[in-house]
């Protein structure tokens, strides 16, 4: 792995310096990436002035009473360390600034190394360094990781690639774990999982040796820890933003066209200051 720690960390600051040059309005204003973002931002916020960590209660959603979003506490976890640590130091507004930059880098250099551990492991090691430069530069998955990217996308992303690099280096207890978490922090995960699933399951029905009966025993029991651990210590949440009815806590599709006009663009983004209206909707149709 010479020089591929160097090259993903030049490329991580270099990126994101530029992009946080390009945005540096709508980061300094709030107005992130997507909706999801902007949630978890305000989210984050409740928590640090008091809200329950278990309570996923967005009031500024919905009519009286909120809504109950349907998402894992998981990906708020280091953006509300960095802001509380900062905070006193910096004070909060910087400190939101320093979390937004920040957490999205470090994902972002975690998917550059996972990357080139995949293609070290798959194909030697001359193919790590060109993993590098294609996970840092292919879209649309790099824009998960760009300045102000918190909602929950970019840290999904890291852990399926986790847990594809444990699986090909034939470690099945953590794949299981890994695919555990990554399913706890949002449903995006579940195709490659899934895929992944049955490409193991086919290898082991064709009888190849790098997939026995004990790894896939090993990968379930992994994955059924970590689906145990997710139910017993994250809470649970209500419904997905996008389609709430009336902000009830409860998923309907003929509530559909009810939760568009309660996502009115008439909505409550965040800024440095405090909450201001604008023509800007925060609703997104999933996590």
């Amino acid at each position: 792995m010479a020089g591929v720690v160097p090259l993903a960390l030049g490329l991580a600051v270099a990126l994101t310096a530029l992009q946080v040059f390009l945005a540096w309005a709508d980061l300094s204003a709030r107005v992130l990436p997507m909706a999801d973002d902007m949630l978890r931002l305000a989210g984050i916020r409740d928590w640090l002035a008091g809200q329950a960590a278990g309570d996923l209660t967005q009031l500024r959603l919905g009519p009286p009473g909120g809504t109950a979003l349907d998402w894992s506490r998981l990906p708020d976890l280091v953006p509300a360390l960095l802001v509380a640590a900062l905070s006193p130091v910096t004070g909060p507004a910087r400190a939101e600034l320093v979390a937004l930059v920040l957490w999205p880098e470090l994902l972002f250099f975690a998917h550059m190394l996972i990357a080139a551990a995949l293609a070290r492991t798959l194909a030697g090691p001359r193919a790590a360094l060109i993993a590098v430069v294609l996970a840092a530069l292919a879209t649309p998955a790099a824009a998960a990781f760009r300045p102000g990217a918190i909602g929950g996308l970019g840290m999904g992303i890291v852990a399926v690639e986790a847990a594809m690099l444990a699986l090909v280096r034939g470690r099945f207890g953590a794949a299981g774990l890994l695919a555990a978490l990554a399913l706890a922090i949002g449903p995006e995960a579940t195709p490659p999982l899934l895929a992944a699933l049955v490409a193991l399951i086919g290898i082991w029905a064709a009888d190849r040796p790098a997939v026995t009966g004990g790894a896939l025993l090993r990968g379930g029991a992994g994955l059924a820890a970590g689906a145990v651990a997710d139910a017993v210590l994250l809470p649970q949440g209500g419904s997905c933003p996008g389609f709430a009815v009336g902000g009830s806590g409860r998923r309907a599709w003929p509530g559909w066209r009810w939760s568009r006009s309660a996502c009115s663009p008439r909505v409550w983004p965040i800024r440095a200051g405090g909450w201001a209206r604008r023509r800007r909707s925060p609703c997104s149709h999933g996590r």
